[in-house]
Parts: structure tokens; C-alpha cells; sequence
């Protein structure tokens, strides 16, 4: 892992339900994976609902 992932993957572990997910591309994975995006959104929002 090249030093900015692994400093992501630092602060990921800092929570107890952090999580870092990596997918192809570049700065715009909203545009570029838009499903990946919605997918962790709905799942924080499930969470909180859940009052985890």
C-alpha cells in the first residue's frame, strides 16, 4: 500500500466499525462508482437508524 492508503487504513481502524473500501479509479468515485458510494451511505444511515 503506498503511504496515503495506509494512513486511510489507519484512520479506518480508529472506529470500531471503520471500514475502508477501495475501488478503481480517481478522485471522482461518486462519478465513478456511484453504486459503491450508495451502498456505504445507505449502510451508515442503517446504522444510525439501528442506534448503533
Amino acid at each position: 500500500m503506498t503511504g496515503a492508503l495506509e494512513h486511510h487504513k489507519e484512520l479506518a481502524s480508529l472506529s470500531t466499525r471503520g471500514e475502508q473500501v477501495l475501488v478503481p479509479g480517481g478522485h471522482n468515485i461518486h462519478y465513478e462508482h456511484p453504486k459503491v458510494v450508495a451502498e456505504a451511505i445507505v449502510n451508515i444511515v442503517n446504522t444510525a437508524r439501528q442506534g448503533m
